[in-house]
């Protein structure tokens, strides 16, 4: 449901808050998963990208739908 991945791109930007990037990605995958188009779930996922230092990752990021 929606409200579901409102929470987990929450839990997200906690985790990507204390640096801990592996576990906001996997936050991410779990609320792209429901909405595989939820266009702040896949900004906040570039910005884990780019503060993980990935940046070509973060360019060429495509969800998997």
């Amino acid at each position: 449901s929606w409200y579901h991945a409102l929470l987990h791109r929450a839990k997200a930007s906690c985790h990507r808050r204390l640096r801990e990037f592996q576990l906001a990605l996997d936050e991410l995958g779990a609320a792209t998963m429901y909405f595989p188009h939820y266009t702040m779930g896949l900004l906040e996922h570039a910005a884990v990208l780019l503060d993980e230092g990935t940046i070509h990752a973060s360019i060429t990021h495509k969800p998997k739908c």
